[in-house]
């Protein structure tokens, strides 16, 4: 937890016990998140009766416990199916695998004196876009989100009150399987969002801030602005890469007039946007 804090990153790589170099298993924050969750709600309500030692103590024992404990054996978790790509493989067929919701792919190399393997993700693809918007030819970046389906055509948001806890925040993330949540005010303006990846903040922090309202959480979690990346409707796609690339975040939050998020965009429907490009160039 506290490398993924550290270096801002999503996803680790596990490395197999006996066979050097081979990659077995990706742990990512959602995966984490769950086993946070699982310990967590063991003391929910009684906090105050068993104290912030006793619950400092045992989440410190479960949380120096070895990273198996929280490797997945779930076929439907992402982390479990870790999908392969040969460095020879084109970028359309990488673009394909992000566009159906794989957040990343393990590069291997097959010659007899191969490099080592390399995690790709959603944001390494939409950063290198963001770079080289040359690369893009046949769609419009300065179109409007609202002409493309990627982008407006989607599920209605989730999401959870400034005054939950951030346990109960974090739990219906878990049941929704969400990586982000928006958090909204009691006039259902925009005022923060928790990530699964804010889940770690609690390895450098105390675990009791768990129970504390999602905001609370937040401030005392991280020394970052509590303010995610937003635009309006009619903002352009260039915008959109351009905000989150500068930001290095993994979704936008596309609010009215009334600071209300009405929808979110995020790295998987930039790729899936990607995706239009490559596939109406290449038809």
């Amino acid at each position: 937890m506290e490398l993924l804090h550290t270096y801002h990153i999503t996803a680790l790589p596990v490395y197999s016990h006996d066979r050097p170099g081979v990659i077995v298993n990706i742990v990512n924050t959602f995966d984490l998140l769950d086993y946070v969750i699982s310990f967590s709600q063991h003391y929910a309500g009684r906090e105050a009766a068993v104290g912030e030692a006793h619950i400092q103590q045992m989440g410190n024992r479960k949380l120096n416990a070895s990273i198996e404990a929280v490797m997945t054996l779930d076929p439907d978790r992402e982390s479990y199916r870790l999908i392969e790509h040969e460095r020879h493989d084109t970028l359309a067929k990488l673009l394909e695998a992000f566009a159906a919701g794989n957040h990343y792919g393990m590069v291997i190399d097959r010659r007899p004196d191969p490099l080592p393997p390399t995690l790709i993700t959603q944001a390494d693809i939409v950063r290198f876009a963001a770079r080289y918007p040359g690369c893009l030819r046949g769609l419009d970046l300065d179109a409007p989100l609202t002409a493309f389906s990627c982008f407006s055509d989607k599920q209605p948001l989730v999401s959870v009150n400034e005054d939950q806890t951030a346990l109960d925040a974090f739990a219906v993330m878990q049941q929704q399987n969400l990586n982000c949540v928006p958090v909204l005010n009691a006039q259902g303006q925009l005022v923060a969002n928790l990530r699964a990846f804010d889940a770690g903040l609690v390895a450098a922090s105390q675990l009791s801030i768990l129970y504390r309202p999602v905001i609370e959480f937040l401030k005392m979690a991280t020394n970052t602005s509590l303010m995610p990346v937003i635009c309006l409707p009619n903002a352009s796609v260039r915008e959109l890469l351009d905000g989150m690339v500068r930001a290095r975040t993994h979704h936008v939050w596309m609010v009215n007039e009334a600071r209300q998020p009405v929808q979110v965009i995020s790295l998987t429907d930039m790729i899936r946007w990607l995706t239009s490009a490559t596939t109406s160039t290449t038809a």
